[in-house]
């Protein structure tokens, strides 16, 4: 019986080849996805972004939140990542994924909120987000 990959592990490696792009061309690769004015108000450092970006997308992949299944990382990684933490998939919370993006992720609670919020920010933003007093 083989072991399943961690998702840890892909995490860093998809985070180092992030750098290692970003190094060839900064910002190139991922600079659509940070403005100036996310990076001051959020508190993010452009070079803490390529792992903030790509544990988001672990999250996001590890909910079951990306259409036709995993779509940045294995689906072996997530399902065992579900299997040793199920007491996180029960939804996009702040807490689980600061939780997740610590134990997971190797990002500090201040970088996981800082990508949580950001992306939430962004949802709001793009109407991907309807509150109750608002007209469909």
């Amino acid at each position: 019986m083989t072991t399943p990959p961690l998702l840890k592990d892909e995490i860093d490696a998809r985070t180092k080849a992030r750098q290692e792009a970003d190094r060839e061309s900064p910002g190139r690769n991922w600079g659509d996805a940070l403005s100036r004015a996310e990076a001051e108000v959020f508190a993010i450092n452009h070079a803490d972004f390529p792992r903030m970006l790509t544990v988001r997308e672990a999250w996001l992949d590890f909910l079951g939140l990306t259409m036709g299944g995993p779509m940045f990382h294995s689906s072996e990684a997530i399902e065992a990542e579900r299997a040793r933490r199920p007491e996180l998939t029960a939804g996009d919370e702040p807490n689980f994924f600061t939780t997740f993006a610590v134990e997971v992720g190797g990002l500090t609670c201040r970088q996981a909120d800082a990508i949580y919020y950001r992306d939430f920010f962004w949802m709001v933003r793009n109407a991907h987000v309807r509150y109750p007093d608002e007209k469909a």
